[in-house]
């Protein structure tokens, strides 16, 4: 390599770490709202055990940036834990979040998720084509956050539609929380795909 080669390569590495240095190649919105998350969790809500995943960016024509994320606890969905996260230059404005509590519930239930689904079932009905096992969930909507179990089941409505219901039960007192059905109601947590994923797991701050 002569020397006007190499003269050429040291202008270029140092452009490089200049570049970086100075923001020109920064993250994108949603690792920027990651990083605000990791600072301060409490602007979330969040606990030992949360983790946080990008699923929507909308960004304003002033600069200002919306990232939408849900969030799971030691691996459980939290069922109403989603929120957006606003920011502008570095800082950051608010989020919207129904979550008013970083408390989280114990793992262990008092009811099986055999239980659960028969709970479920019972309201259900027999005419069903389908069941996915229970899975443990937190659930945080409209009330403190506590274990509960989503329950599925597909089948088809005395009308002839398609029917996906999702029951959520209590794992402590075996009571349905919340239900709703997936064919004809909006997704009512969490948000559109957008901008890639990225998660990021924090404790309480």
């Amino acid at each position: 390599m002569g020397a006007p080669m190499r003269t050429s390569t040291r202008l270029l590495t140092a452009a490089v770490l200049a570049a970086l240095s100075s923001g020109a190649f920064a993250a994108g919105p949603a690792e920027r709202a990651l990083g605000h998350l990791r600072a301060n969790g409490a602007i979330a809500k969040a606990a030992d055990g949360d983790a946080f995943i990008a699923r929507s960016v909308n960004v304003d024509a002033d600069g200002t940036e919306h990232v939408r994320f849900d969030r799971t606890y030691r691996g459980m969905p939290v069922i109403g834990g989603d929120f957006v996260l606003h920011s502008r230059n570095g800082q950051v404005k608010g989020a919207n979040l129904t979550l008013d509590s970083a408390s989280r519930p114990g793992l262990s239930g008092r009811i099986s998720a055999a239980e659960a689904t028969i709970t479920a079932g019972a309201e259900f009905g027999t005419d069903f084509t389908g069941v996915q096992e229970a899975r443990k969930v937190v659930f945080a909507r409209n009330t403190s956050p506590r274990l509960a179990y989503e329950v599925v089941f597909t089948g088809t409505k005395r009308d002839q539609t398609p029917t996906e219901m999702h029951y959520f039960v209590d794992a402590s007192s075996g009571k349905i929380r919340d239900r709703w059905d997936m064919v004809h109601a909006a997704k009512p947590v969490g948000g559109t795909t957008g901008g890639g994923t990225a998660a990021v797991a924090t404790g309480r701050t």
